[in-house]
């Protein structure tokens, strides 16, 4: 069994790519939260697995470098970091915890003047971008 290396629980989510069959198995493991369908388009990018207890995702290098380079404040070293949403997400318990947790930070827009920035420390000032850094980002990485 799979174990996310954040929180250790292997009630772990694998990604399935590609057009879904009609398969009664198969939609009962997506309720069961077994798999998450990716979409109908398989790219080099495209995560392998995600926890569902807590939402980190990986299973790619692309996926496991960003957490391992984004998991501390870069000023203080705090692990207790939000990241910004900017798109409309799905309002259910998992997404209400994070918000209630200090994980997730839902935006409505930026000022035009100000560029989207994707973390905030908790227990610091800092905002940054990965790119700030050095580290190259997509924009659906997620390191909760």
């Amino acid at each position: 069994m799979k174990k996310c290396p954040s929180c250790k629980s292997e009630n772990i989510a694998e990604y399935l790519f590609g057009l879904p069959m009609e398969n009664e198995e198969l939609w009962k493991a997506v309720d069961a939260g077994k798999i998450i369908l990716g979409g109908c388009c398989v790219g080099p990018g495209d995560p392998e697995w995600e926890c569902n207890d807590c939402g980190r995702i990986g299973g790619n290098a692309m996926y496991d470098n960003y957490f391992k380079a984004m998991k501390k404040c870069p000023h203080c070293q705090s692990k207790n970091i939000a990241e910004y949403v900017y798109e409309p997400v799905k309002m259910d318990k998992k997404m209400k915890k994070k918000i209630d947790d200090g994980k997730i930070i839902i935006q409505s827009g930026d000022p035009p003047s100000e560029p989207r920035r994707k973390f905030k420390c908790n227990d610091c000032p800092l905002v940054w971008n990965p790119e700030d850094y050095g580290i190259e980002s997509g924009n659906k990485i997620s390191i909760h």
